[in-house]
């Protein structure tokens, strides 16, 4: 098996000071075993923020791959046309794509938890965190798995539970980890020619829908309890909070009507 070498994407639109915190705290969250490198994609159209990021992180920046978006093109499209760009280029040894919020940090061993998960079956197509939030020990999120008895059949488990409590402690299949950090085996995205489907641009459950797709193909979506981050909830978007808002319903609304008719799927029942 090659060596694992890890695309770390870091999107983001200004609050530069929150991806110098991201990226000092996935350093430090590193042990050993693998390669990776960092991708962040700048969506503002300028180049001030490399400028403000190169002084920050110093000598972090020379394994950074600086993509810088001439025009706000939206996450989803950001995303889109960095996973076939790779997904096009044989000659790099890529295996997985991290994709990081600039609003999460990294606990102690959270990277390696993510990659040796991801390795432990090649079958295996995304593994996800489990979120605190951003002050408290409390869970916020741990991905989603179909409840009949919740509404729209989504239920998030573990909502509100301490970090330790035993019940979030075990590896569990989902059907879909939460956007703001998970790992993708890129091998499998080539071998079954997959992306980000760009009618959930700008952003907004397009992560939801092709974990779904890979679900429904026959791939595992998996929560890896030993990969803990903190997120700080809605901080990149807290200056157009209401543009925001309209996108997300709407989007959600969008995935609603695309799956729902397939939940009652035995391929998306884990329990």
């Amino acid at each position: 098996m090659k060596k694992p070498y890890i695309i770390v994407v870091v999107p983001f639109k200004g609050k530069c000071d929150l991806v110098v915190s991201c990226i000092q705290s996935l350093v430090y969250s590193y042990i050993s075993g693998f390669a990776y490198q960092f991708y962040l994609i700048d969506d503002s159209g300028t180049d001030k923020n490399k400028k403000i990021l190169e002084s920050k992180l110093g000598n972090l920046i020379n394994c950074v791959y600086y993509h810088n978006n001439k025009r706000n093109i939206g996450l989803t499209r950001s995303l889109y046309n960095l996973i076939e760009e790779v997904k096009a280029d044989d000659k790099k040894q890529h295996t997985h794509m991290l994709i990081v919020n600039n609003d999460v940090v990294f606990l102690t061993g959270t990277f390696n938890a993510l990659v040796k998960r991801a390795l432990s079956n090649p079958n295996i197509a995304n593994v996800g965190c489990k979120i605190l939030d951003w002050n408290q020990d409390f869970i916020i999120h741990t991905g989603t798995r179909i409840n009949r008895k919740c509404e729209n059949w989504i239920d998030n488990p573990f909502v509100g539970l301490h970090r330790n409590d035993p019940i979030s402690n075990n590896v569990e299949r989902r059907l879909w980890n939460n956007g703001c950090c998970s790992l993708y085996n890129l091998d499998i995205l080539k071998k079954e020619n997959m992306n980000f489907d760009l009618d959930f641009s700008p952003a907004y459950f397009e992560e939801a829908d092709l974990m779904t797709r890979l679900n429904l193909k026959g791939y595992s979506v998996l929560f890896e309890p030993n990969a803990i981050v903190r997120h700080k909830m809605n901080a990149t978007v807290n200056d157009e909070i209401q543009k925001y808002g309209v996108i997300f319903e709407r989007n959600w609304k969008l995935y609603l009507n695309k799956w729902k008719k397939h939940f009652d799927s035995k391929m998306l029942y884990f329990q």
